[in-house]
């Protein structure tokens, strides 16, 4: 037995005798053992990031066309040098493992995303954020993370605010990482959602819509993706 651990550590595969399921902190430990995270995912084709938003809270400043936003951002790619459906034989896997948020011996590369129209990100959720990192056994990554921002907004004649809220990568061309919208639901609402603006006023959501808008600029190609919001103001009855 001894013989074939040794064997099968070689190769890159765990064997339990017993056939126990393995525990969340011996895959993990075995997943980032000589794992680079400072590295993208292996792959000619670059990395396709598909994204999902969902915005929980809304707080209209219509004064300084200003919005403040509370959204969670939803990422998901594929990275095989953490896939561990092959490095355990004849053993029950766990579906997916959490990691350790915050934990420097816990870290996976995660694209460099950010919001183009933001004005200032709330500190709190800087300084202590609500995220989290799943890994599943083949390989593909889930990484959620709450932000809160203000972001830029613009009125027309009509009243109505317009907000864009749009994700891209900084340091990354096309050539390393294209973004998609998840097919299914890839802008999610709170249920109920409206802005706040004061006592007598509130502003509806009334029209939602996400696209792509890729960027040329002199450092080359970016992917984007962008939501589309329109807010309009309604009395208090």
């Amino acid at each position: 037995m001894k013989l074939i651990l040794i064997l099968c550590s070689i190769v890159g595969t765990v064997v339990h005798a017993d056939g126990n399921k393995p525990s969340d902190t011996e895959a993990i430990r075995n997943l980032l053992n000589n794992y680079d995270w400072r590295q993208r995912p292996p792959g000619s084709n670059g990395t396709t990031v598909t994204v999902n938003m969902y915005i929980s809270n809304m707080v209209v400043r219509p004064e300084m066309q200003e919005v403040d936003v509370l959204l969670t951002l939803r990422q998901q790619w594929n990275d095989p040098r953490l896939a561990f459906n092959n490095k355990y034989e004849g053993t029950p896997l766990p579906r997916f493992v959490i990691l350790a948020s915050g934990d420097p011996d816990q870290k996976v590369w995660t694209p460099d995303t950010f919001i183009y129209e933001v004005k200032e990100y709330k500190r709190n959720y800087l300084d202590h954020p609500s995220q989290m990192t799943r890994i599943y056994s083949n390989g593909d990554v889930f990484y959620s993370r709450k932000l809160m921002g203000t972001f830029y907004g613009i009125i027309p004649f009509d009243g109505k605010l317009d907000i864009n809220l749009s994700v891209a990568s900084y340091a990354y061309t096309t050539d390393d990482i294209t973004y998609v919208w998840k097919e299914a639901a890839p802008v999610q609402l709170k249920q109920g959602l409206y802005a706040h603006m004061n006592l007598k006023t509130y502003y509806e959501l009334t029209h939602v819509n996400n696209s792509n808008c890729n960027a040329l600029t002199a450092t080359g190609l970016y992917s984007c993706l962008t939501v589309s919001l329109t807010l309009e103001p309604k009395r208090v009855p």
